[in-house]
């Protein structure tokens, strides 16, 4: 298992901050933004498994990268959207597999690296090999964290790769992620913008 904090300086990456509007400024958005053309329900689309990439090697590798470099070693992460491979470089893989044999073997006290995976196809989250936890979850349905799985105030970082935008409920969903933060909480939103 690899231990060693990057030495190098990260890569310059675009980050866009949120600065929230101020108390009384009305929402940019309304209803009608978060509409789909396809109206169908989610678990139809997710009942069978899609054991693929959403994003090309390029993209994954640079994600990777910036995983490493900003990402806890220790503590608990939910990956939202989470399905089959959430992307994450072998140091942070190494850390997720190390707590959950420690915590098969009952010794799950230790450092580590735990993490939660939320999505919608069972099959995918199952064959996630770094998940300690799986939650079978529509966010657009059901936006709310689940606290039977999550631990008050008890996750490190959130990771959301290119499925922001499948959400109806993008909001509410943030709302509740920051509920099981307080100070600490960092979400990862990443988007990846393909031009063919």
């Amino acid at each position: 298992m690899s231990t060693t904090t990057p030495t190098a300086s990260p890569p310059n990456y675009p980050i866009q901050p949120f600065d929230p509007p101020p108390p009384g400024t009305p929402y940019p958005y309304t209803l009608s933004s978060f509409t789909r053309m396809d109206d169908s329900p989610d678990g139809d689309f997710y009942s069978q498994p899609r054991f693929v990439t959403h994003i090309d090697d390029a993209a994954i590798a640079r994600l990777r990268t910036y995983y490493l470099h900003n990402l806890p070693r220790t503590g608990r992460i939910l990956d939202l959207c989470s399905s089959w491979i959430s992307h994450f470089p072998p140091a942070l893989e190494d850390a997720a597999i190390s707590k959950k044999k420690n915590s098969e073997k009952e010794e799950g006290k230790g450092e580590g690296l735990e993490m939660l995976g939320l999505g919608m196809n069972k099959a995918e989250l199952d064959a996630n090999p770094i998940l300690h936890t799986r939650i079978l979850q529509d966010l657009n349905t059901n936006p709310t964290l689940p606290n039977s799985h999550i631990p008050t105030n008890a996750l490190d970082a959130t990771t959301c790769v290119v499925s922001i935008d499948y959400l109806t409920r993008p909001v509410e969903v943030l709302k509740s992620i920051l509920e099981w933060e307080e100070q600490r909480f960092k979400a990862r939103l990443l988007e990846y913008n393909a031009r063919i």
